[in-house]
């Protein structure tokens, strides 16, 4: 009896190691594929880091070209403001111009009337002339 009760707890206990050793070995597969679940996700997050990065230095650049693009904007509209001043100048000189030739013109045809009453009076003067002429 005591040697079959011995021979039961040894079964036993061989039982429980086996039992043991399988859960030992399940957890180390677990383990293993854990770790490699882990790395994958390590690997995943470091791909998300470059992208990151990548995207990062994309922006930088888009910002800096958009700096760029804000200093020719800013460059045009004042070629153009100064375009405009100019414009606005040339035009105001035009209207003198305009103004300064009218005036001549009005003072040439006052100058060519007068220059027609002064050849009126001097062809009257000269029919009264021939008139008092000594033969």
């Amino acid at each position: 009896q005591a040697a079959r009760n011995i021979a039961n707890l040894i079964a036993e206990i061989q039982s429980t190691i086996n039992n043991t050793h399988r859960t030992v070995e399940d957890s180390t597969r677990s383990i293993e594929e854990q770790s490699e679940v882990v790395n994958t996700t390590k690997d995943v997050f470091e791909g998300i880091l470059n992208a990151v990065k990548f995207i990062v230095e994309k922006i930088e650049n888009l910002t800096n070209s958009l700096r760029e693009i804000e200093e020719h904007k800013n460059r045009i509209v004042d070629s153009i403001q100064n375009i405009a001043a100019v414009s606005e100048e040339a035009a105001a000189s035009a209207e003198e111009v305009s103004a300064t030739s009218e005036e001549q013109s009005a003072i040439v045809e006052e100058m060519a009337s007068t220059a027609n009453e002064l050849k009126s009076y001097a062809n009257t003067l000269i029919e009264a002339i021939k008139q008092f002429k000594v033969e």
